[in-house]
């Protein structure tokens, strides 16, 4: 029967000279063990992995040896339980002692550096995508272990990243010991500032590392992390703003609803529209969403009616358009009065947005209830800002006019005489319904307050017709 517990590792400690074939012997025997059944490959691998750290502590001789085999299995991909075990020996005892750090810090390395050889598996390869993953696993678990001693060495992790292939990459941020790293990195005080800034420092081309542990770090809801997550907060603006030169608003995303009005206008929302929908839809998510760690009031933050406003500022028309549907068609984000407000901020804007009137259309068919009040004040209003004046504007007005009458047809009257019979020309389909409705036995108009020519207009159509 093979030798068991105490008795192993008795046998070498105190054999004279261990010869290499009894390494062998131990690591088929027991590290390794596959032969018999679950429990006891267990009990075998548990009984060599103690009998290499005996070595390592009592026959300096042999302790060479025996920290490479523990560091060769923290990375074997034969056995799953021996991996883990050899990875656990590593970080949580081994390494606390000075004199086998280098080696096994060494080895993590090169363990990392494998992660470049690694293949993508093909597209739709179930079976190929979880060997791919065990392996980034395995070939990461000994740094990311080492990195709950020592958060520095993330560095490593940052660098092995912009190393291999963006599958590769993308893997090594899905697996779940890359999410507990960097929680609890977070949760402790003597870390959580030091992953603060190796995210900030980021290696060029790990971007997407540094994004991810950002949006990781923002989206706990954690009061214990309240600190980390208000130091994350300048390190992403410091980001956006120094490494990417005002270029790459990804990084803001995350933390946005923490960026005052002045933050938000202008060139960060013109990089938000150009981004694809999904995303931009996240972004007005998380923007009108107040993180729990944000101590300001809500008057000091961006609110939706803020929102729709600075879009309107916008002068990438087509995307600014995209965005502010974007905007609409999120639930309970805009209630009447917010629109209410909205219109009238619009309105008082000089000049007035090239998108007034197709954001005024957009809210009468979602808030039936606006329409009265557009048919009756708003078009008189946007009639004293000479609406004519512009091509663009001046469309709306006569599509909103042909849209909702006879509603709008009072506010026809207002228009000077002038436009009264241009948006006639240009509309023809209204001259019929528009006659009918002067002359309607209800209708509220004082004929003789009808401009001449404009009567005279519609006689000669009604004539032509």
């Amino acid at each position: 029967p093979s030798p068991t517990g105490t008795l192993l590792t008795d046998i070498f400690l105190q054999c004279p000279h261990i010869a290499l074939n009894a390494f062998q012997w131990l690591h088929f025997g027991y590290c390794m063990a596959s032969g018999g059944s679950k429990e006891d490959n267990h009990t075998h691998m548990v009984q060599g992995l103690q009998c290499l750290e005996a070595l390592l502590t009592h026959r300096p001789a042999y302790a060479s040896k025996a920290l490479s085999m523990i560091a060769y299995y923290s990375s074997s991909a034969a056995q799953t339980q021996t991996q883990i075990m050899a990875v656990r020996l590593l970080t949580n005892r081994l390494y606390d002692q000075p004199r086998f750090q280098p080696t096994i810090l060494a080895f993590a390395k090169s363990s990392l550096a494998r992660l470049a050889e690694l293949k993508p598996s093909a597209e739709g390869d179930g079976a190929a995508h979880k060997k791919l993953d065990a392996d980034v696993q395995r070939l990461v678990s000994l740094c990311l272990g080492l990195c709950t001693k020592d958060c520095q060495l993330l560095r490593y992790v940052f660098v092995a990243f912009t190393k291999c292939s963006i599958h590769v990459a993308k893997r090594i941020l899905a697996i779940d010991p890359f999410a507990q790293l960097i929680l609890k990195l977070a949760g402790k005080v003597e870390s959580r500032d030091a992953l603060v800034r190796l995210t900030a420092s980021y290696p060029a081309g790990a971007e997407m590392m540094a994004l991810k542990i950002i949006r990781m770090l923002m989206d706990e809801d954690n009061p214990d992390l309240a600190h980390v997550q208000g130091q994350i907060v300048k390190a992403a603006k410091y980001i956006y703003r120094e490494r990417t030169k005002q270029e790459d608003v990804r990084f803001l995303i995350p933390v946005i609803s923490y960026l005052n009005k002045e933050e938000l206008r202008g060139h960060v929302l013109e990089l938000i529209i150009k981004l694809p929908t999904q995303l931009i839809d996240v972004a007005f998510m998380r923007l009108l969403t107040p993180h729990k760690a944000d101590p300001r009031t809500a008057a000091e933050r961006v609110s939706g009616v803020d929102l729709i406003v600075f879009l309107h500022e916008l002068e990438d028309y087509k995307r600014a358009t995209n965005a502010i549907q974007i905007a609409f068609a999120k639930e309970g984000l805009l209630s009447l009065s917010m629109i209410a407000a909205v219109l009238t901020t619009l309105l008082n804007m000089d000049p007035l947005p090239i998108l007034l009137m197709r954001t005024l259309l957009q809210c009468m068919g979602q808030f039936p209830k606006l329409v009265e009040f557009v048919c009756t004040r708003f078009l008189n209003q946007l009639i004293s800002k000479s609406i004519w004046e512009n091509e663009v504007l001046w469309k709306g007005f006569r599509k909103c006019v042909y849209d909702y009458q006879p509603r709008t047809f009072a506010a026809v009257l207002q228009l000077p005489q002038k436009h009264q019979l241009a948006l006639l020309q240009q509309e023809p389909a209204l001259i019929s319904p528009f006659f009918e409705w002067l002359h309607a036995p209800n209708s509220p108009v004082n004929k003789a307050m009808v401009p001449v020519s404009l009567m005279t207009f519609l006689n000669q159509q009604r004539t032509r017709t």
